[in-house]
This record gives C-alpha cells, structure tokens and sequence, in this order.
C-alpha cells in the first residue's frame, strides 16, 4: 500500500482515490518503499530518482508503472504541504496587515490629539503674552512712594536714544506733571505717563529721532 487511508497530510480528499492509487501499485507488482523513502524529500530530488528509475533498463515496465503512481501521490503531498505554507504564510501577512493599520489607527488618533493639545497651549500662550504685556505696560507706570491713586511715574530712571538724541525720564511725585517740552510731552502723555522729569541732548532739530528716543 503506497498511501496510508489515515493520513490527513496526503492532500488527498476523497477516499476511493487513494484507493484506486493503491491499487494499481499493487497491480504491477510495487510496495510503499519508494513512497515512503521520498516522502520526506523535496520535489527535484524525488524526481531525481524516478528519471533514474525509469532509465534503468533492468526493471520491469510495471515497477515503474508502480513507482510512477508513487511519484504522482508524492505530487499530490507535496502540492498539499506547499499550500498549506502559503495559507499559513497569508494568514500571518493578514495579521500583520490588521496589527498595522491599528498601529495606523491608534497612531492617528495621537497625532489629533497632540494637534488639537498643540492648538490649545497656543491659543493659552497668545492669552498670557498679552496678559504679560499688559502687565508690563501697568508695571512701566508705577506709584511714586505711595499706593494712592492710579500709576503715574515711570519706575526708574531711565533713558532712550536714537542717533545722537538722548532723553533721560525721572520719576516724579504726583501733581509735578511732565517736566519738558511741548514734544516730549505730548509723547508721555499719549504714553500714560503724567509726572516725569525728562530733557533733551543731542542735535534733536530732526522730529523723527526726537519720537523714537521716547519709545
């Protein structure tokens, strides 16, 4: 018998086949020696040994009529054994598929939400610049030694300048006003500055450098 009746690996599926198979290696004269010697090789060498089989003058027709039949239930094994690689080796690329795109998912979903965080903490950072700024602009327009009253000094002394143009601001008590020209003050007061000692250096005849120097 070449082919056991039990074997599920044989890639056979219908039992009077195997049957039939067997029956004709019985018929001329063959056993299960060839069949079960090549079941463990790989194609070419199992057909290695049927040319050799087959071209050897010495052996009756049915023995390889016998071994021809082996080599064609060998084929069908071996066809089986490959497919059954091939389902396996699709199924594993399919997971893998399916664990990318949830990977793909799961990374996406990230990103969104890193964007929409990201959109947030800008809209939180624009609102505490101009909160700073505003502070900033409050802070430049302090009390003058007391706490009565809204700022109206700068906090220091200070000074600005453009080209040669130099402009010192001291801080003044309340009610004193802008101590300087008509310019200079006009300049302080759209600045919110209502008490300041403050002069002039420098070649300031050019009104443009005389503006600036404030800023």
């Amino acid at each position: 018998m070449a082919i056991n009746l039990e074997d599920t690996s044989s890639g056979f599926r219908h039992m009077d086949v195997v049957m039939f198979i067997n029956e004709e290696v019985l018929r001329n004269g063959g056993r299960s020696d060839f069949y079960s010697a090549c079941r463990s090789l790989h194609w070419p060498e199992v057909e290695d040994r049927l040319q050799v089989i087959l071209g050897d003058p010495r052996l009756p027709r049915s023995a390889k009529r016998a071994c021809a039949w082996s080599a064609l239930a060998l084929a069908v094994r071996f066809a089986a054994r490959q497919r059954d690689k091939q389902e396996r080796r699709i199924q594993k690329l399919q997971n893998q598929v399916i664990q990318s795109e949830m990977k793909s998912r799961t990374l996406m979903m990230e990103l969104q939400r890193l964007q929409k965080e990201r959109e947030e903490l800008t809209v939180q950072l624009r609102s505490t610049m101009d909160d700073l700024q505003q502070s900033l602009e409050e802070l430049w327009r302090v009390y003058w030694e007391n706490k009565i009253g809204k700022p109206h000094t700068v906090p220091y002394k200070v000074a600005g300048r453009c080209g040669s143009v130099l402009v010192p601001l001291i801080p003044a008590p309340q009610g004193t006003g802008i101590i300087s020209g008509f310019v200079p003050k006009m300049i302080l007061l759209m600045a919110g500055i209502d008490d300041c000692y403050t002069s002039t250096r420098g070649l300031h005849s050019y009104p443009g450098q005389l503006c600036k120097s404030h800023l």
